[in-house]
């Protein structure tokens, strides 16, 4: 689970209310923070796309005291954004750095994102990349990379972050031969309770899908 705030802020704690629904459904999950901007100097990218990367090599190197070797990363807002940039450069070595581990896989299984911006774009971009975005953070021109299925959400009424964000990458996903499901809602950014103790109505129905599709995934798994 990876925490959305634009980049600048947020904290994994922000989806306890999707840790305790996946935690009711009996899937283990690891809600992370990472770098945020202005924190350790600029630019901040890549380091963000990286501590994303660490935490599923982490889980790999834990898979057997897991029971799965099953990697589903579910972002929202601009925790969709890295959670879109894992799933479209899998053990890509652009993003090699200190903390990552050689040799383990950050390769995931599938993708969830909820209410994300997936073209590149990063709010305060000269600062966030130091210049233009980097190729390597465009998911939806990496779409033909994906490692996995995605589904998304998003809501039609949001005006924060345009539901023709995820439009753009789901098209882009299907283009390359990939598997991707769009889901429009009625709601705006964060209809699903994203900060709160407990999801919306519309939250705990999107999370049942989401359950639905991850039980599909792992049945499909070879």
């Amino acid at each position: 689970l990876i925490h959305g705030g634009g980049g600048y802020s947020g904290r994994r704690s922000d989806l306890r209310a999707w840790q305790g629904f996946y935690a009711r459904q009996g899937i283990v999950t690891l809600s992370i923070d990472y770098t945020l901007a202005g924190q350790g100097g600029a630019p901040t990218y890549p380091r963000p796309e990286q501590n994303a990367k660490a935490a599923v090599q982490y889980l790999r190197l834990h898979e057997a005291e897991l029971g799965t070797d099953r990697i589903v990363v579910q972002g929202h807002s601009a925790g969709a954004r890295l959670g879109a940039i894992l799933l479209t450069t899998p053990d890509d070595i652009s993003f090699a750095g200190r903390e990552l581990h050689r040799g383990v896989s950050d390769s995931v299984d599938g993708f969830i994102g909820y209410y994300g911006y997936y073209g590149g774009n990063q709010f305060r971009p000269t600062s966030y990349y130091r210049g233009a975005p980097d190729r390597d953070a465009n998911s939806v021109a990496n779409a033909s990379r994906a490692s996995g299925p995605a589904l998304l959400f998003h809501g039609r009424s949001d005006s924060l972050v345009p539901a023709n964000r995820s439009v753009w990458f789901e098209g882009a996903l299907r283009r390359t031969g990939g598997d991707a499901q769009l889901v429009l809602v009625a709601g705006v950014h964060g209809f699903d309770g994203y900060g709160w103790s407990a999801l919306t109505t519309t939250g705990t129905r999107t999370a049942r899908q989401a359950v639905r599709w991850l039980r599909a995934v792992e049945s499909a798994a070879p």
